[in-house]
């Protein structure tokens, strides 16, 4: 189970006949599960509050990162850059990012956003421009996994994750957050009830109050104070948490899962 559908359509202003329908089949079928695998705590606290699902089997199996490379010792003595990787849905919230860089006065830093649509990298540039901040955002196009890899391993040491304010946030598990992990960077992301369920604030990563530019720059101006062998620190704490979320063990749970279903 990834997402309620029938709630993800009210954010998109669907006409109220269609969300009914989809919400009668959602619930068909969930009602008449022999038992249901969630991504996330919080997205099943979030069924459980729709739909009646006291006699279904019910197990939280997180998504995996698709690469766990070493470990990587990463300098944060003089950190000019911050990346994003994924789409760029309003929901993901590049919007707060520009907003809160737009703060940044007195410091060069560079946010690399990689990947998104020909419009939305339009709407966003045109975006950088009004807050004049142009110079200090470099949009790249869509590349392999494999180079999104190699970057976020030897180039990145800060990566972002500012989803703002949406529906989406009890659902979206984002993949980027173990991927980032994974690759022994600063995680700075929005404080959503699921990103909470994996990130600690101070210990493995940063949280910013979801939605809120400003928030989203006093975090950045603590992360610059802080000394080098504390973000040293964090990053070593983000890499072990990313340990636990591996393609090999999450086969693992969901082969008991199965065991337990065959009893």
């Amino acid at each position: 189970v990834h997402e309620m559908f029938s709630e993800s359509l009210k954010e998109e202003n669907c006409k109220a006949y269609k969300i009914e329908k989809l919400k009668k089949l959602e619930e068909f079928v969930y009602k008449n599960s022999y038992a249901l695998v969630f991504i996330n705590n919080t997205l099943k606290n979030f069924f459980e509050e729709k739909i009646d699902l006291k006699n279904i089997r019910k197990k939280i199996i997180y998504l995996a990162s698709t690469f766990l490379p070493a470990f990587k010792k990463k300098d944060f003595k003089n950190v000019k850059e911050i990346y994003y990787c994924g789409s760029l849905y309003k929901w993901k919230g590049l919007e707060v990012a520009l907003k809160a860089l737009s703060f940044i006065k007195d410091k060069n830093l560079i946010l690399n956003i990689i990947g998104g649509e020909k419009e939305r990298i339009k709407e966003l540039k045109e975006l950088s421009r009004k807050l004049g901040i142009e110079h200090k955002v470099n949009f790249i196009e869509f590349l392999p996994n494999s180079q999104i890899q190699d970057i976020l391993l030897n180039k990145a040491k800060l990566t972002l994750i500012p989803n703002t304010v949406s529906i989406y946030n009890y659902f979206s598990f984002p993949i980027k957050l173990l991927e980032y992990m994974a690759t022994s960077n600063i995680v700075i992301a929005s404080d959503t009830p699921v990103i909470k369920e994996i990130l600690e604030n101070k210990k493995n990563g940063f949280l910013f109050e979801t939605g809120n530019p400003y928030s989203l720059f006093k975090v950045l101006e603590t992360i610059f104070s802080l000394p080098s062998k504390t973000l040293e620190e964090i990053s070593q704490n983000a890499y072990n948490t990313a340990k636990n979320f591996t393609y090999e063990k999450r086969a693992e749970k969901i082969v008991e899962l199965i065991n337990e279903l065959s009893c």
